[in-house]
């Protein structure tokens, strides 16, 4: 009986023992679980910040697209416009040789 009053104490502390080891893990999980969370929420707010900075970069790079095309549309107009100016010049210059002869 004595033995059995021993084994049962033993078992009690034991199995006490482990429930404390158990409240111990789950304190410890919680921790982790609220520490990933706010980890989760801080990279969330990167990417939203990363999002917002490609978005304003293509909008740049857009814009600088389109001032280029406009510059080579002026370019290639002047261009035009420069030999419109030669051949009416080449015209008129043919035009006097043929008045001097």
């Amino acid at each position: 009986r004595n033995e059995q009053q021993v084994k049962q104490t033993q078992l009690t502390t034991q199995l006490k023992k482990m429930r404390q080891e158990s409240n111990d893990l789950l304190v410890k999980q919680q921790s982790k679980t609220a520490q990933y969370k706010q980890d989760v929420s801080v990279l969330q707010k990167r990417v939203e910040s990363l999002k917002m900075d490609l978005v304003k970069e293509q909008i740049k790079v857009k814009s600088l697209k389109e001032q280029q095309q406009q510059q080579q549309q002026q370019e290639e107009e002047h261009v035009e416009t420069r030999n419109v100016t030669f051949v009416t010049n080449e015209s008129n210059s043919l035009e006097q040789q043929e008045d001097d002869d």
